[in-house]
């Protein structure tokens, strides 16, 4: 589309280089002064000048059937990606690329994640095979994000709720060490914001805080975390 664009374009100022957008203006001035001038001028060009050019229902119908076309295509291509996506590595296939994930971990020494730390060749030949019950996901699908990216902090995601139990010999290790202390057995303390009116302005007169930015994530009850996410589940999210 881009091309016929670029054509179209160049096209437009060849004729006008050549004078011929202006002759035709002229030309249709003189129309429009005479009696019987013509509703619609561009209507009105292609049935004297063109043999072949469509009427305007025609030019309307086939842009309709475009547009209809368009997306189909879109949906072909949504329905394609969603195929893909649930092309699942054979056991061996994932097997192989977390061990070849873990060498390559290892031997980059600019890596620094808490995945290279916790994740040795013992702790992955207990886990690789495992699945979580409801969403079937591995160990690859938490950790081939830090495995690729090996600049990341922590390096791991847990990919839906039950990975945190399946694969808890690497999780908990990991959340311990990333929440300073906050241990397997450990539980968050019950939630007390207090009375909103009570709420004192910590610097009434504006001279530390420069700005404010408050965060609120959470997951969904009855779908995986964004590691197994479909295209169709945000959707259905959204």
């Amino acid at each position: 589309m881009a091309s016929l664009d670029q054509k179209r374009e160049a096209f437009r100022k060849y004729l006008e280089s050549a004078g011929a957008i202006d002759c035709l203006s002229k030309a249709l001035i003189r129309l429009y002064q005479e009696d019987h001038k013509p509703e619609d001028a561009c209507k009105f060009i292609r049935q004297v000048l063109c043999e072949n050019c469509p009427t305007d229902e025609q030019v309307t119908e086939s842009l309709e059937e475009l547009a209809q076309a368009r997306k189909r295509i879109q949906q072909l291509e949504r329905d394609n990606r969603g195929l893909l996506l649930n092309v699942r590595r054979t056991a061996s296939e994932t097997n192989l690329a977390l061990d070849k994930g873990l060498q390559d971990l290892t031997e980059d020494e600019g890596c620094n994640s808490l995945l290279k730390k916790h994740l040795t060749q013992e702790l992955l030949d207990t886990l690789k095979e495992m699945k979580t019950p409801t969403y079937k996901s591995t160990l690859l699908d938490c950790a081939q994000s830090g495995l690729k990216h090996r600049d990341s902090h922590v390096g791991v995601y847990a990919a839906d709720p039950e990975a945190y139990s399946v694969f808890a010999d690497l999780f908990n290790p990991l959340i311990e060490e990333y929440h300073a202390g906050f241990g397997a057995e450990d539980v968050h303390p019950n939630l007390s914001w207090g009375e909103a009116t009570e709420l004192e302005n910590p610097d009434p007169e504006g001279q530390y805080v420069i700005s404010t930015r408050v965060r609120c994530a959470r997951s969904v009850e009855g779908f995986p975390f964004h590691p197994r996410m479909q295209e169709d589940q945000y959707e259905e999210i959204y």
